[in-house]
């Protein structure tokens, strides 16, 4: 079974990174995830520092509703969380 913390991550700024973990968590939905965005699994782990680059995984993930449930539910937070904290992230991503 599968234990998340429950953390105030839209308050601390730590989302980006638990949204990262919880994809990776799931071998299905990280590698679901890392073929609609075209990386491949060094690219993702080399980039995961960037502001830029955590917006586009927060980008990627909000065009996917049911997981952005499952991932504030499983992290106990409002579903607009993902969204308050891409508004802190910068513009846009280019590799």
């Amino acid at each position: 079974m599968n234990h998340l913390k429950k953390t105030d991550a839209s308050q601390s700024g730590t989302l980006p990174f638990d949204l990262i973990t919880f994809l990776a968590q799931d071998e299905e939905r990280f590698g679901n995830f890392l073929a609609l965005t075209g990386l491949g699994r060094q690219d993702f782990l080399s980039h995961l520092a960037e502001p830029a680059f955590q917006a586009m995984v927060l980008d990627q993930v909000m065009q996917d509703q049911s997981l952005v449930l499952e991932f504030t539910t499983a992290h106990g937070l409002p579903p607009d969380a993902v969204l308050t904290a891409r508004r802190r992230l910068p513009a846009a991503y280019s590799d």
